[in-house]
């Protein structure tokens, strides 16, 4: 028994003394020449090793120091890899028994640098390509032995290692394509650990590393795969593992995927929590949880950093939070991802998806349910200014809205249905219109496509009381969409839209609108129809601001109103016509009878060719145009028979002025808001019959100034009730013409057949100016008598005949002044005593001829010498 343990003992010390001589006596590197002509084929880098030691004591295996692998020359003189040592060792009695069983493997301080230059090419991409590792005629692969295979599988049932690490590793990325000129990005203290790496065994990881420059492992990974089996069938490998990341800073990071994108990343920390198992065959789970913090974006292009945006500040959003949750069910062979409560929430506004995607690689099929929850675009507007800039500033948005969303099929063939209420937010745009909270708004949308055709079951909107529906179908071609879709709507209230457009609460709208309407064509060459009907709509019009402090509003309605509207799209220009029938109504008080109107609206020219309106016991007829770009006008209005004097009641200020019947044409021009103010001219020639001034008596006035002047008030006196009883002037017609510019008017006027006590035959002419800002008249002509009344007067005051004219009438100069609504007529009495001065200078001149005897002239009824007696006394 001695005796053996003593050989034993001896044994044991030469395995020792053969331990500790034989690194001594084995020489590996001598076999580096070797090794390296072996690698050369495989790698064509080049690559080399410092020196390769055995190694006894530690556990049999071998130790390279300094192994590098050049990068390839196009990238850089640098290493792509280089590392400290790697250490390998074997376990002696499996290797006895043909089993290799790898004890450790450890790889030192490991430095990987990665490129990517301006054409977006790696450095690594040759190493992947598929090499030769020599140029030895090729054979017919011999068919698989049976036997072989399975000393194959035995080799590999007897592989494993026992623990695999990398210890202090470092990866260097540098992109020349999306972030030209910026420092690389790092991974440092790179330490991985893989434990019990056989196929009968499931193999543990960890691994962890700070990445980008953290000062600290932030990033953590453990988990275990396996047993991989002696086939090593990866894909029914179970697999369990949960990767957990902190702290992560995204700024330089976020320029590799956000390349050409609008907004930078100024600022962000990220930080997750993922864990995954399953099998890649059965399925694997995730329930992931991303969170990004202190996220800033600032928009990018233009002006670059602190391109101002529309509310004066720079373009930077204020810190986001961004956050993604949820579970997926990933089933790679059959092509199936299924997601159970997906939301993406920033800074609290979520949006949450469930359903499942299948044959995602080959031909992707879904069925998709997405939904909002507290989903506010207000705060979205105010996060996010660089986007908000394209918003109207009118526009205010605050409350959320309800959002759901279900799709099912493929890009083929797929139906989708939508809702999105807005009931709960406010609205405001401006002090145009705004919607309250619980103020119904919706928009819905149910179709399919099938093929190139899309079906619209119907898409609707609901606005208060408003609610109007589409359906049809679009098609979508190889050159264009074709639409053919018809629209209406319900028979809409009119009443209590004041609550949402402020402007409608003087009017007091009730009655009901109903509308229909079809869309025909491709976006390049559409066509439109809308019709529009009203059995009957009551209104009032707010009190004008010259009407008197404390004036009521005026009711008025209007019966049987139809609008029909035809538009139509060629290119780049569009055209509509339409036309307006209102079978009756009462608007102020008039009675319309029937309203026909016909416009044209080619941008930016609205046409209007033809309005008819039956009031005031005649039509106006007119024609207009408006610039929408300019604001000018042109309105062409053709009056007939109409009673002027309720025209004036009911619409101006001049009530009781004028009666009778109108017509004529005119014409008015100007820009839009300047009625009738600066910038506005006017001109026409229109006929009053049968009409009246009532303000004041014309032919009467200038007669009574007769009375006055010296030389014919002793003929008159007592007469004057004969020629002049009325207190308002009457005529058979007035014809008048004028042109207005700047509210001031040029106005010649002929008054026919004005009646008096004596006869019907009397006229005036009038020409000068009517300020309509001042409400004066400025003006001159004269009043010629009746022949009747002429000889009248003349029989009484033989004086008077120095005015007759020609034609026995007798003419009488006058001058209008005063207020339009009080004019005073004035007699030029100069022009009357001069004439009847004359007449008793010709009587002078016939005493004094008779007196000396002097024939009477052949001319004109002179006496001789009389002409000779009027030069000399300049008669």
């Amino acid at each position: 028994m001695k005796k053996t343990a003593a050989v034993l003992a001896g044994l044991i010390l030469l395995l020792v003394i053969v331990a500790l001589v034989a690194p001594f006596l084995i020489d590996l590197n001598r076999y580096k020449p070797t090794i390296l002509a072996k690698l050369r084929p495989y790698i064509d880098r080049e690559v080399d090793f410092k020196s390769v030691e055995l190694t006894v004591l530690t556990g049999l295996g071998a130790e390279i120091q300094g192994l590098r692998i050049a990068d390839a020359p196009a990238f850089s003189s640098d290493d792509f890899l280089n590392l400290e040592s790697v250490q390998v060792r074997v376990r002696v009695v499996p290797l006895l028994r043909k089993q290799i069983q790898i004890k450790s493997l450890i790889i030192k301080s490991p430095v990987v640098r990665i490129h990517r230059n301006e054409a977006g090419a790696f450095n690594f991409e040759d190493l992947l390509a598929p090499r030769e590792p020599s140029a030895a005629p090729q054979q017919a692969p011999a068919p698989a032995q049976p036997e072989a295979a399975e000393k194959e599988n035995v080799l590999l049932a007897g592989f494993a290692v026992g623990q695999l690490r990398i210890q202090d590793g470092r990866i260097v990325y540098t992109d020349l394509k999306t972030m030209p000129g910026s420092d690389p990005l790092f991974a440092d203290r790179v330490d991985l650990k893989i434990d019990d790496v056989s196929p009968g065994t499931p193999i543990r990881l960890h691994l962890s590393a700070g990445l980008m420059d953290h000062s600290k492992p932030n990033l953590d990974l453990e988990g275990q795969i396996g047993p991989l089996g002696d086939s090593l069938q990866i894909e029914t490998a179970p697999f369990e593992v949960e990767m957990s990341l902190q702290e992560l800073p995204m700024a330089g990071l976020a320029r590799l995927f956000l390349t050409g994108a609008p907004v930078q990343v100024l600022s962000a920390t990220a930080g997750w929590k993922v864990g995954a198992s399953g099998t890649i065959r059965e399925g694997v789970r995730c329930d992931l949880d991303l969170l990004l913090e202190h996220l800033i974006l600032q928009q990018t292009g233009g002006g670059g950093e602190g391109t101002d945006v529309a509310d004066g500040g720079d373009g930077r959003t204020p810190e986001l939070s961004v956050n993604a949750s949820g579970k997926l069910q990933v089933v790679y062979p059959a092509q199936h991802v299924g997601i159970e409560g997906l939301a993406l929430s920033v800074n609290g506004n979520r949006l949450v998806l469930d359903g499942s995607v299948d044959r995602f690689i080959e031909h992707p099929r879904w069925d998709l349910k997405a939904k909002s929850e507290n989903f506010r675009p207000g705060d979205l507007l105010r996060l996010f200014p660089m986007w908000a800039r394209s918003v109207p500033k009118e526009l205010a948005l605050d409350g959320p809205l309800g959002l759901s969303l279900a799709s099912g099929g493929d890009a083929g063939s797929f139906s989708a249905q939508a809702t999105l209420s807005l009931d709960d937010m406010r609205i405001r745009y401006g002090q145009d219109f705004e919607k309250a909270p619980g103020i119904p708004l919706a928009f819905t949308w149910d179709g399919e496509k099938m093929a190139s055709q899309i079906t619209v079951r119907k898409f609707g909107l609901k606005l208060h009381q408003l609610e109007a529906g589409a359906t049809g179908e679009i098609i979508l071609g190889d050159e264009a969409v074709r639409l053919g879709l018809i629209v209406q709507t319900n028979s809409v209230p009119m009443q209590g839209w004041e609550s949402l457009v402020p402007s409608l609460s003087p009017y007091g709208l009730n009655g009901d609108l109903y509308a229909k309407g079809s869309i025909r064509g491709t976006l390049d060459n559409l066509s439109a129809n809308l019709q529009a009907n009203a059995d009957r709509l009551a209104f009032r019009l707010p009190a004008g601001e010259t009407s008197p402090k404390g004036s009521e509003p005026i009711p008025g309605s209007l019966e049987g109103v139809s609008l029909d509207v035809q538009a139509k799209r060629a290119g780049e220009r569009l055209e509509s016509v339409g036309d307006l029938k209102i079978k009756a109504g009462d608007v102020r008080s008039i009675r319309l009878e029937k309203v026909l109107g016909r416009f044209r609206y080619q941008p930016p020219q609205l046409e209007i060719s033809g309005l008819e309106v039956h009031a005031f016991e005649g039509a106006i007829r007119a024609t207009g145009s408006m610039d929408l770009e300019s604001k000018s006008w042109s309105f062409k209005p053709v009056l007939d028979q109409i009673a002027i004097g309720p025209l004036l009641d009911q619409l101006t200020s001049y009530q009781g002025l004028l009666t009778g019947k109108l017509s004529g044409e005119m014409g008015a021009e100007g820009a839009s808001g300047q009625e009738p103010g600066p910038g506005v001219s006017a001109r026409g020639s229109l006929r009053l019959s049968q009409g009246s001034l009532e303000n004041f008596d014309l032919v009467g006035s200038v007669v009574d100034a007769l009375f006055g002047v010296p030389g014919v008030s002793q003929f008159l006196a007592g007469r004057k009730g004969e020629v002049a009883e009325h207190q308002k002037t009457q005529f058979e017609y007035l014809d008048a013409q004028f042109d207005m510019k700047d509210q001031a008017a040029q106005l010649s006027a002929k008054l026919h057949n004005v009646y008096t006590s004596k006869a019907t035959d009397s006229d005036a002419l009038l020409d000068g100016n009517v300020a309509l800002d001042e409400k004066k008249v400025d003006m001159s002509g004269k009043v010629i008598l009746s022949k009747k009344d002429s000889n009248e007067l003349a029989r009484q005051a033989e004086v008077l005949k120095a005015l007759l004219n020609t034609e026995q009438r007798m003419v009488l100069p006058i001058t209008v002044k005063g207020s339009i609504s009080k004019p005073v007529p004035f007699l030029d009495t100069k022009y009357v005593a001069e004439a009847t001065a004359k007449y008793y200078g010709r009587k002078g001149l016939e005493k004094l001829g008779e007196q000396l005897g002097l024939p009477k002239s052949k001319e004109e009824g002179q006496k001789p010498g009389e002409k000779l007696l009027r030069d000399l006394l300049k008669q």
